[in-house]
């Protein structure tokens, strides 16, 4: 299949496929608390909030989970609560799991992460092609892919020679081989992204 002309991504995920945290929305998952607070999302999806609660001494935080389903408001008390335990337990990797009821139909979409096994900060890209933009580039670690699609990946430009096709998620892209020696782990300066 030859390269398309650069083209800007589409939206990936949106309310009919998704759970909203602040302004973007996120596939099934576990991921690190982003900054913002949860919004609306699909009605029947699973929303566990997990933080964890110091333990005296030496012990280990102990994880205290809390599941939703949606949607739900922030001004619910009980997930308002919960929503703010995480955000204060970010320090102690506050992470939360969506899950999305099977009869959804997913999105072809790739989400880049910014650390190893799908956590970090994260964007999510639908169908199209180009390079990525100011801190987009030059920081995804791990790599989500969903739907059915194909993502192909660059380390130099949109359509670089070295680029690397990926059909299924990659949990830590310095796995990925790039050039001589190389990696992929932190060097994705670009994308091409194809459903079915």
């Amino acid at each position: 299949m030859a390269l398309p002309p650069a083209k800007p991504f589409a939206v990936a995920f949106d309310p009919s496929n998704s759970v909203c945290s602040s302004t973007f929305y996120l596939p099934n998952g576990t991921y690190d608390q982003p900054s913002g607070i949860f919004g609306y999302s699909i009605t029947g999806a699973s929303l566990t909030l997990t933080g964890y609660i110091p333990q005296r001494g030496a012990m280990p935080p102990r994880p205290d989970a809390t599941t939703f389903t949606t949607p739900q408001a922030t001004a619910e008390t009980a997930f308002s609560r919960a929503v703010s335990k995480l955000n204060q337990d970010r320090s102690a990797a506050g992470i939360f799991s969506i899950s999305i009821p099977a009869t959804v139909a997913e999105p072809p979409a790739a989400c880049f992460f910014t650390k190893p096994q799908y956590r970090g900060d994260v964007f999510c890209i639908g169908p199209g092609g180009a390079n990525f933009s100011g801190a987009e580039a030059n920081v995804a670690q791990s790599v989500g892919v969903y739907g059915g699609a194909t993502a192909w990946i660059y380390a130099l430009a949109y359509g670089d020679a070295g680029g690397q096709k990926l059909s299924a998620s990659v949990p830590d892209l310095s796995t990925e081989p790039y050039g001589t020696g190389g990696n992929f782990g932190g060097k994705v300066v670009g994308a091409w992204i194809y459903g079915i």
